[in-house]
């Protein structure tokens, strides 16, 4: 049956549908956690890049 390949069901065993909404909320939450701790790393990245600066001009000459 070709309309059961489509949708965001797509690829999940029958047995699995009853759980589908549910493995696609532990996916988002996944995600969100994923750019969370992206985030947070660029931002502790920007906090400190003056200091980085610093100390690779420093290392440098």
């Amino acid at each position: 049956m070709p309309q059961n390949r489509e949708g965001k069901f797509a690829g999940v065993p029958t047995f699995l549908r009853p759980f589908g909404a549910r493995l696609l909320a532990l996916d988002g939450i996944r995600k969100f956690l994923i750019n969370l701790i992206i985030i947070s790393i660029l931002l502790f990245i920007k906090e400190f890049y003056p200091f980085w600066k610093y100390f690779i001009n420093q290392s440098l000459t």
